[in-house]
């Protein structure tokens, strides 16, 4: 499984956890973001968390593949759903990868 998914993977075990927290998300966030891979563009050191914030931020709304690979570990939409997560949770994931929630619009939008 490649360091991309993986953390994908990680963010929604944590966002469904019934004990979730800002201080929970932020030590996992933490955690995930000490793992790297060498950049395609210039060789240089990326953590995968570092990837998928670019890859949301930078979304191309006509990029479909890109939206369902995204959308394929919605961690987002799973925080969103868990009755445990707290309006603050939500802010927090909204700082920390801009744009989260135009990933999750536009995944809706293209399935339709």
């Amino acid at each position: 499984m490649s360091n991309y998914k993986h953390i994908q993977l990680e963010l929604c075990k944590a966002v469904e956890s019934e004990d979730i927290s800002v201080d929970t998300l932020r030590e996992k966030i933490k955690e995930l973001s000490t793992t790297s891979s060498e950049s395609e563009d210039n060789n240089e050191e990326r953590s995968p968390l570092d990837i998928l914030r670019d890859e949301i931020k930078n979304i191309n709304p006509d990029d479909s593949d890109t939206i369902h690979k995204l959308n394929k570990y919605n961690f987002f939409h799973k925080a969103c759903c868990n009755p445990n997560v707290t309006h603050e949770v939500i802010e927090y994931i909204s700082e920390e990868f801009p744009g989260i929630e135009t990933v999750t619009y536009l995944c809706n939008d293209v399935l339709e």
